[in-house]
Parts: structure tokens; C-alpha cells; sequence
């Protein structure tokens, strides 16, 4: 059963990305090229947590237009994705989680770039919700199909 620390390492070696250890509050942040923080943490220490900022609401931004679009398309996508959509004071955040005990340590990489390519395809649904521009996303190349 991999740790926090193992799930770093794998993931840190697959994409080229330099290893980082988990700040005080126990989570692994990674600033990732042109877009917010990645975040992954194990907040039981039986499950991975992969967190990221999808998009923040404008002021100008029609904030109830705003969260019934999304959550249509949550709805409409449940299904098909693995990570889930949260909305939060004005921000939409993205989390996947998977379990450490049964994920085997060769699959961390694809789950993390599988949980990237959403965070950009949410973006992209956030910039036609929102009718503005969502900050462009993409860091796992070396991972991505």
C-alpha cells in the first residue's frame, strides 16, 4: 500500500515534474504551468485525494446562471467522469479521490493525468457557463495520450 510520500515519487518520476514533500498541513502542492495549484493529500490515510481550482466566479458574474450550469453538467457527466465538481465562496474545485490499498502503485500516474485532463475539460465548460475566460490548464504532458 503506497503513501502519500510513494504516490509523490511515482507521479514526481512519470511526468518529469521535481518531487516535493507535503507542507504543514500535509498536503503535496504543485504549481503547475499556466494554471492553479494541483493538491494531493490523504486526509485517512486509506484514500489519495487529488484537489484543483477549476474556475472562480467574475464579480460580474451571474452567480446562480453560474452554479445551475455546472451543476447540469455535473449531473449530465456523473457518469462518465471520476472526479467530482464542488462549488465553494464564488469557486469551482475538482476532486478525484482513490483508495491506497487497492491502487496499485503503476496506476497513480494515469489516475493523476486522467484527474489533469478533466481539470481542463471543466475549464473549458467554466469559460462557456461563465461566458469568460477560465485560466488555461495543461502540465502533464509527458502523461497524456
Amino acid at each position: 500500500m503506497a503513501d502519500l510520500i510513494d504516490i509523490v515519487k511515482i507521479i514526481s518520476r512519470e511526468s518529469g515534474w521535481r518531487e516535493k514533500q507535503p507542507e504543514a498541513d500535509g498536503r503535496v502542492r504543485y504549481d503547475l504551468e499556466n494554471g492553479p495549484v494541483l493538491e494531493i493529500f490523504t486526509p485517512d490515510h486509506q484514500s489519495a485525494v487529488f484537489l484543483s481550482t477549476v474556475a472562480q466566479l467574475p464579480p460580474t458574474a451571474d452567480t446562480d446562471e453560474a452554479c445551475r450550469g455546472m451543476a447540469r453538467l455535473a449531473s449530465a457527466v456523473f457518469s462518465r467522469r471520476r472526479s467530482v465538481l464542488s462549488y465553494r465562496d464564488g469557486v469551482f474545485s475538482l476532486h478525484q479521490s482513490a483508495s491506497l490499498k487497492d491502487t496499485p502503485d503503476s496506476h497513480w500516474p494515469e489516475i493523476c493525468a486522467s484527474f489533469l485532463d478533466d481539470c481542463d475539460w471543466w475549464r473549458e465548460q467554466a469559460v462557456e457557463a461563465m461566458g469568460e475566460a477560465a485560466p488555461a490548464f495543461s502540465a502533464f504532458g509527458g502523461l497524456r495520450p
